[in-house]
C-alpha cells in the first residue's frame, strides 16, 4: 500500500517537476523563512542566526559577516572591500584600484576594464557591440551583466556556448567546455565535475548541481523530482 501511494505521489509531483533546476541569483531565501533547526545550518556560509529572545531567524549585518563568499551573496546590502564586508550603498562608491574588479566587490557592479576604475551598475555598462576587439574579452562584462565574445568581425553578446571558438571556450572554464566529439563548445553539465553550481551565460543565474549517492554516486543536475522521490522513500519505507 505504501509503495502504491508513493508511486501516485511521484507521478503527480513529477508532472510539475521534470526539469533541471536553474535559479536566478536575485531570488534568494529570506532568513525569516527558516525555522530554528535550519537557521544558520543550511550551509556554513549562511548569513542568518537564530534570535532566541524573539524566537525567529534573523539576517546578519554586513559587519557581522566574516567571509568573502557570504558577503558577495548578500549583494543587495553588502560589498567586499578585499579584507572585510561592508554596507553597500551604490556602485559609484566602489572603485577597482585595490586589485579587485568592481564585480569582485559586488556582482551588481561592473566597469570598463580598459579606461576606467570607476564602478557603475550593470545597467549603465555599454552593450557588447560597443567594445572593440581588444576590449572584447571574457572578463569584460557588458550591459546588464552580459558576457561578450568576438565573432571575427564584431563584439557580440554570448547566448550559447556553441558560439565560442576553441580558444574562447577554454577561457570560460566555469561555464563552458570543449566537446572533442562534436568539435564544439558546450554548456558545462553537473556530470562534468563536482562543484555545487555552474554559472550560466547570464551573470545572474546558475545551474544547481547535487551529489546524491542514492541514485548514482556522481554529481548530477539538481532535479526536484529525484529529491522528492528520495525523501518519500525514506518516509514510506522506514
Amino acid at each position: 500500500m505504501k509503495q502504491n501511494i508513493l508511486a501516485l505521489v511521484i507521478i503527480t509531483f513529477g508532472a510539475l517537476c521534470l526539469t533541471q533546476l536553474t535559479i536566478q541569483i536575485k531570488n534568494q531565501c529570506e532568513c525569516s523563512q527558516f525555522d530554528q533547526s535550519t537557521c544558520g545550518t543550511v550551509n556554513n556560509q549562511q548569513s542568518c542566526r537564530w534570535n532566541t529572545t524573539a524566537s525567529l531567524c534573523e539576517k546578519l549585518g554586513c559587519n557581522q559577516i566574516n567571509n568573502k563568499t557570504t558577503c558577495l551573496q548578500n549583494f543587495y546590502e553588502c560589498w567586499w572591500n578585499g579584507d572585510y564586508c561592508q554596507q553597500f550603498t551604490s556602485c559609484s562608491n566602489l572603485n577597482s584600484s585595490q586589485n579587485l574588479t568592481c564585480s569582485q566587490q559586488n556582482i551588481q557592479c561592473g566597469q570598463n576594464l580598459f579606461n576606467s576604475t570607476t564602478c557603475v551598475s550593470l545597467d549603465n555598462l555599454p552593450k557588447c557591440s560597443k567594445f572593440n576587439q581588444t576590449q572584447c574579452i571574457p572578463s569584460q562584462i557588458g550591459y546588464q551583466g552580459s558576457l561578450c565574445y568576438w565573432n571575427n568581425t564584431s563584439c557580440q553578446t554570448a547566448t550559447s556556448c556553441q558560439q565560442l571558438s576553441l580558444d574562447q571556450c577554454s577561457q570560460w572554464q566555469n561555464t563552458c567546455i570543449w566537446n572533442g566529439l562534436s568539435n564544439s563548445c558546450v554548456q558545462l553539465q553537473c556530470s562534468n565535475f563536482t562543484y555545487q553550481s555552474i554559472k550560466s551565460l547570464n551573470n545572474y543565474s546558475m545551474l544547481i548541481c547535487l551529489w546524491i549517492m542514492f541514485f548514482h554516486q556522481k554529481c548530477q543536475e539538481f532535479n526536484c523530482l529525484k529529491l522528492f522521490i528520495k525523501k518519500f522513500i525514506n518516509i514510506f519505507l522506514d
